[in-house]
């Protein structure tokens, strides 16, 4: 393209005679759309009113540089797409390299105008070229964090405060960028993850990166102010120049993890409906089966994935029920603020943040789960006042004892390794085969080795496990593995009397069947859903997969 201008010499000697700190462009200056950006020499020119006291808004004069079909509208270019979209199957995409196999088209907007051209200059594909670089404009990188082929990334940037409200991202139960219209050539974002989504977008972050913080609760949700969750994480890699400390709650994903993670997306961009959850259930399937190779896991076991460790907690309370149908059920819970802050209420039943993974935000009267209610126990704590430990262990016994005096069922827990290392003395087994107490063994900071895992199994204990601490998957991924002989007696077992506890309300507010296992084939039914799936999840636990 010809850049008229450069063949004005006037100009071009002045514009190089300009002091170029003029000219350098502050980072933070174009995060927070202020002097210092790109073209501040040009922007200084027209601030403050002319000669007839008009003036350009300052939120109009300094809001982001856009490439030209961008600038004639935020949704101009998404609204093209998704038109154009749909004009395109997704079996011609598939098959674009056979149609076109000179300067295949890598888009369906690229496949679209391929076609128009194909009918009115066929045989002259050879003339078609993709410049080098990318953007509509070709002037970006492939690999620039701004563009991508279907133009700027984050279409949000152009807004400003002079823009009318919009219906469907004007109250903050929905607050997105229109970045989410382009979910034909990416992740479609679900209802419940669109405030997690639009955060992250906000603050900057890609399209994959969002992905990486979706279903989840309030800890995953990125805060635009500091561009971190809650425990400062983001979702990229640590700098490999920065000193990083290691965390007992959440850590980065490793670069390896963030690779493995980003090829599955790929994978699954475009895909929504009966398709994605095809293909999540298929995901969830794989790792599954990989964890249990990774854990030499013996024959028999099974394993449950959840959205975090806390989550894990509603599982042995849903499998309790299961194995002994309408009885009263008591937790017990060890390490009370050295474990998870929502294991103790999430033990009881009750939700522990004000958002749930696949319901989103929660009514503020929200405080039991459907179908948890009723659920009592002891939660003790894990030192003295002085700071001395609590012999948990002992206290669990006494726990355990007045229980089944009551007629009770017991949950009985054991902590190995709560957030400064304290492990409980014993970790319980499930006595008579699950018949009077389910043994639960909170390993969710995975410090573990496999012979101890393996004796935890053989005592018939429930494992409660996260990739998101030793392993430094992104936060957070959870896991409950079942011992052989529970799984049996659940594989056997009946469709649950308790429906309403897997509602939308209950368990079903925080998986689907495609997280469970075969032996839990009664609860499927109950907890299907085509129309969500939890992709955050299985990106997270595909960079913990990698390591």
């Amino acid at each position: 393209e010809a850049r008229v201008l450069f063949l004005d010499t006037e100009f071009s000697r002045l514009a190089m005679s300009l002091d170029p700190a003029k000219k350098m462009v502050n980072r933070e200056a174009v995060k927070t759309n202020s002097r210092g950006r790109e073209k501040t020499f040009l922007r200084d020119l027209f601030e403050g009113p002319n000669s007839n006291g008009d003036s350009i808004p300052r939120p109009v004069l300094w809001r982001a540089k856009a490439m030209q079909c961008e600038g004639v509208g935020e949704d101009w270019v998404s609204i093209l797409q998704r038109r154009v979209s749909s004009l395109v199957s997704d079996a011609e995409m598939d098959e674009a390299h056979i149609t076109y196999p000179i300067n295949t088209p890598q888009t369906k907007e690229e496949l679209y105008y391929r076609r128009i051209y194909d009918e009115n200059f066929h045989g002259m594909e050879h003339v078609v070229k993709l410049w080098e670089g990318g953007g509509r404009a070709m002037g970006a990188e492939w690999k620039s964090d701004m563009y991508t082929r279907e133009g700027l990334r984050n279409v949000g940037m152009l807004r400003h405060s002079l823009q009318q409200a919009r219906s469907f991202s004007s109250t903050a139960e929905r607050k997105l960028s229109t970045a989410t219209n382009r979910s034909f050539s990416s992740i479609a974002v679900q209802k419940f993850d669109e405030e997690a989504y639009g955060t992250a977008i906000e603050s900057g972050y890609s399209d994959f990166e969002a992905s990486l913080t979706l279903g989840g609760d309030d800890r995953s949700i990125i805060n635009p102010s500091v561009r971190t969750n809650k425990y400062h994480i983001k979702p990229q890699p640590v700098n490999p120049a920065h000193v990083f400390r290691g965390s007992c709650t959440g850590n980065p994903p490793t670069q390896r993890g963030y690779d493995a993670s980003k090829e599955l997306y790929e994978k699954l961009v475009g895909l929504e409906g009966k398709d994605l959850e095809v293909e999540i259930r298929k995901v969830f399937e794989d790792q599954r089966s990989r964890l249990s190779k990774l854990l030499n896991l013996p024959e028999g076991t099974e394993v449950i994935l959840c959205p975090s460790g806390s989550d894990a907690e509603y599982i042995p309370i849903a499998i309790a029920r299961a194995l002994k149908g309408d009885v009263t059920i008591e937790n017990g819970v060890t390490q009370l603020r050295e474990v998870g802050a929502g294991t103790a209420p999430a033990s009881m039943g009750q939700f522990f943040s004000t958002h749930a993974p696949l319901m989103g935000r929660l009514d503020p009267d929200a405080k039991v789960l459907d179908g948890f209610e009723g659920i009592d126990g002891a939660i003790i704590a894990a030192r003295e006042k002085d700071g001395s430990v609590v012999n948990a262990s002992e206290e669990m016994d006494r726990f355990v004892e007045s229980a089944l005096a009551k007629g009770a069922y017991p949950i009985v827990h054991g902590v190995f390794g709560g957030k400064t290392g304290l492990r409980d003395i014993k970790m319980p087994g499930s006595a008579d085969c699950g018949e009077k107490t389910l043994g639960v063994v909170d390993a969710c900071q995975a410090r573990f080795s496999l012979d101890e895992l393996h004796g935890w199994l053989g005592q018939d204990s429930l494992v409660l496990f996260t990739a998101s601490k030793f392993y430094q998957a992104p936060p957070f991924c959870g896991a409950v593995i079942v011992p052989a002989t529970i799984a049996e007696k659940l594989r056997s077992s009946s469709t649950p009397g308790h429906s309403d506890m897997f509602n939308s309300q209950g368990l079903g507010g925080f998986l689907t069947d495609k997280e469970l296992p075969s032996c839990l084939e009664s609860w499927s039914p109950l907890l299907k859903d085509d129309d969500v799936s939890n992709v955050g999840l299985a990106f997270r636990w595909e960079a913990g997969l990698a390591g």
